[in-house]
């Protein structure tokens, strides 16, 4: 019988590095996945009689250095799961939408993937015990990951994350009054371990106690039930807040600065960088569809004539104020 698992790219809007410092984080799982599938031996053999039982993964991309961690992800995840099931053979099967290094968390996709295997539970909707599993097997990626990724990557819809002293992060949903947003991503000049490493030596910490205010301040605007609008105004007033915060801690660079500034002139409210920072993903507000639409439209040309280029292009991503026609289960 065949296993099926996914996980989703991630864009956090507010909370990142300061999440980790007990603030909250707000983010929304992206329509880019990774899909893995599972034949357990005993049918691989059946359905595959030309590859041997126990050899795994053999799919075109997992060759060379991504097999040797595929497979040292496998050994983590038999390590982690207490079932008697040999998840090191077997046929394993991956395809993945979620461009690698680019801020929108395509290790913490995976090891969700996998975690829905393993635990047999295929549905996208939110589970505390495939997060949890999944948490653990990320720290083969990032040696203390803060589980909010991995959180993202299990979800359906917008939440906020809550550290927790045990187990992952806490959940609650969040439902964004109507936003327009467009994401993107260009090339890292940094690693994400390199930013955390930067945050950490940091001995004046005041700039992440305010990206902890700005996210439970955009949480604060939500529970307000403000108008469409206004929302929209006060959303884009803390995006730019957010952003002036993460460049003063040398998180952005000049590339992100001229791509916020050239959508303003084509009419963003706003824009900030989303993840670790050091280039990788990015956001730009709209207040209504119409400007976001032109924004899509103009701002491409606009960097190309400037020689930025984007490693992931520009899509839009649009808020409703609905929850998720899927239900919830295992929230907190």
């Amino acid at each position: 019988m065949i296993r099926k698992g996914i996980g989703s790219g991630k864009l956090i809007l507010f909370g990142e590095h300061s999440a980790v410092y007990g603030f909250p984080a707000i983010g929304t799982p992206l329509p880019l996945r990774t899909e893995l599938s599972w034949i357990p031996p005993e049918a691989a053999s059946n359905e595959q009689e030309d590859e041997p039982p126990n050899s795994a993964v053999k799919t075109p991309d997992e060759v060379g250095e991504d097999r040797v961690v595929f497979l040292k992800l496998l050994k983590k995840l038999q390590f982690e799961t207490a079932n008697s099931e040999n998840f090191e053979s077997g046929i394993w099967n991956r395809s993945s939408g979620i461009p690698r290094t680019g801020g929108f968390g395509s290790s913490a996709a995976l090891c969700v993937a996998v975690s829905r295997v393993a635990l047999n539970r295929p549905t996208r909707e939110y589970d505390v015990e495939v997060h949890g599993l999944a948490s653990r097997l990320e720290k083969l990626f990032h040696g203390k990951p803060s589980g909010i990724d991995t959180g993202m990557a299990s979800d359906n819809g917008v939440s906020s994350w809550f550290r927790s002293l045990q187990g992952p992060p806490r959940r609650r949903a969040v439902y964004i009054p109507r936003w327009y947003i467009i994401y993107g991503a260009i090339l890292r000049d940094r690693s994400t371990a390199d930013s955390i490493l930067q945050i950490d030596h940091r001995a004046d910490k005041t700039p992440l106690e305010e990206l902890g205010k700005i996210a439970a301040n955009f949480l604060d605007i939500i529970a307000e039930g403000s108008q469409d609008e206004s929302f929209a105004s006060a959303a884009s007033g803390l995006v730019n807040h957010a952003q002036e915060v993460l460049a003063s801690l040398n998180l952005s660079n000049s590339t992100l600065d001229r791509i916020f500034e050239l959508a303003k002139k084509h009419g963003a409210d706003g824009g900030k960088l989303s993840g670790g920072g050091g280039g990788g993903a990015f956001f730009i507000c709209a207040r209504s569809r119409k400007i976001r639409n032109e924004i899509l439209e103009n701002l491409p040309p606009c960097l190309a004539e400037e020689g930025i280029k984007l490693s992931f292009p520009l899509r839009p991503l649009d808020f409703n104020g609905h929850p998720p026609e899927s239900s919830i289960r295992h929230s907190s």
